[in-house]
């Protein structure tokens, strides 16, 4: 809890063989000290407590790289990528669920029973929402949101946030539209709470905000971040990772 340790994480050069490479890892999720799962964007591999087992079963399965992992425990959890891809681990074995889209899928969090995914159009920048129920998903509304959607967070039928090229909420899935939070300017990349009272956000030009359940305020002055961003954010507790 005081100092950062490098480590260098190992995945199989070419599944199938022995070899291994150090390439990039480009998602990680930790269901505790001794379990925590990592991607290359294209196998997974999870740290036991006593070294590193690779699973290269997902590569046949995703059509683009994995950007996002989440789930309940490593033996009930989902990876979500580009080109439409969401995968769901259960009991040891990988199922593809089928979304119908090519989207990037840049996010993707639960809580509850309710999952959701957030998918981005390249060509176009459109934004959009999945429900993912077992192994389905479904596109939901995103009205009136038409651009730039990068990640979600939410309470269950409490509150939910969207951010992207703004920040959105909604208090309920069923409610008509999305409304737009003024609370910034610029492109926002990541949103994380505790509680709907203990709510993070940050933004690609640096803005690092937090709701109270009263108000939004800003950390630009603590953290002295000048001209440069953060691409997500994290949070448990009382510590906040961006």
């Amino acid at each position: 809890g005081r100092q950062w340790t490098l480590l260098r994480i190992y995945s199989y050069t070419i599944c199938g063989q022995s070899d291994t490479t150090s390439y990039p890892m480009t998602s990680v999720f930790a269901f505790g000290s001794n379990d925590i799962w990592f991607s290359d964007g294209g196998e997974m591999i999870q740290w036991t407590g006593n070294g590193y087992r690779r699973d290269c079963s997902t590569s046949s399965l995703n059509n683009g790289k994995i950007n996002k992992i989440w789930g309940t425990s490593s033996s009930n959890f989902y990876v979500a990528g580009n080109s439409g891809t969401i995968l769901h681990y259960a009991s040891g074995s990988w199922t593809k669920i089928t979304t119908g889209t090519d989207l990037n899928f840049l996010d993707i969090y639960g809580s509850g029973s309710e999952i959701l995914a957030i998918g981005l159009q390249y060509s176009n920048y459109s934004g959009h929402i999945f429900s993912i129920a077992g192994n389905t998903a479904q596109e939901i509304s995103s009205y009136p949101i038409k651009y730039g959607l990068y990640g979600v967070w939410f309470v269950p039928k409490e509150h939910y946030y969207l951010v992207g090229e703004g920040v959105y909420e909604k208090s309920s899935l069923s409610d008509s539209s999305w409304t737009t939070l003024p609370i910034t300017g610029a492109a926002t990349t990541g949103v994380r709470g505790n509680g709907p009272n203990d709510v993070y956000v940050v933004s690609s030009t640096g803005d690092f905000l937090h709701w109270n359940g009263e108000r939004w305020k800003s950390f630009r002055a603590e953290t002295g971040l000048n001209g440069g961003g953060y691409s997500m954010v994290g949070v448990n507790g009382e510590l906040v990772i961006a």
